[in-house]
């Protein structure tokens, strides 16, 4: 991938494309690097004007980002199937564009996973104030839409999440309503996993 990608960069698209076939072939069933190499390929044929080829690979890619659990592949997948879409006449797939967007997290943030762990020893640490209480609903709230949008480890985060909505109810007398929000929110997650 690293070759291609410097290829890419020194405007040999064709060699690129080649690169990225060999990084296909060597994935073998690791579907971390094959969804990197379809996503790649897709881009680096639809540059070099082989959309039918382009379309391909980013169908590949959407099937292989859906096996992993990984919002950014599939968004990334997700925008490539639809401008390959669109590129060959299809039309823009608005709904499918929308998606990639919810699944796209955002980059200066930490994982949910991290910051619902974090909210749990916050929580052991500071006394009941209506700041500490709006910092609490504040983080639920983040970590359940983020959850929702399917970012990475939504489930995970929704777990830890419950956990620090007991530590609440059991410190501060709050976080029941909150802990009911997360389990149904950790049940929409697992259902869209299945």
């Amino acid at each position: 991938m690293r070759l291609g990608n410097v290829r890419y960069l020194t405007d040999d698209v064709a060699a690129a494309h080649e690169l990225f076939g060999e990084a296909r072939a060597h994935a073998g069933g690791d579907d971390r690097p094959l969804v990197e190499a379809e996503q790649a390929l897709a881009f680096t044929a639809m540059l070099g004007g082989n959309i039918p080829s382009a379309l391909e690979h980013a169908r590949s890619s959407l099937l292989v980002a859906q096996r992993l659990d990984d919002p950014r592949a599939l968004a990334l997948a997700e925008c490539r199937v639809a401008l390959n879409e669109f590129l060959s006449g299809q039309g823009v797939d608005r709904p499918r564009f929308e998606r990639a967007i919810e699944l796209e997290e955002p980059l200066d943030e930490m994982p949910l996973a991290q910051r619902a762990k974090l909210l749990s020893a916050w929580i052991t640490s500071h006394p009941k104030t209506p700041a500490s209480v709006r910092h609490f609903l504040y983080q639920n709230s983040w970590i359940v839409t983020g959850a929702r949008f399917g970012w990475w480890h939504g489930a995970e985060a929704l777990r830890e999440l419950i956990a620090a909505d007991r530590a609440a109810q059991q410190r501060w007398g709050i976080g029941r309503r909150s802990e009911l929000v997360a389990r149904t929110a950790l049940a929409e997650v697992e259902a869209r996993v299945k």
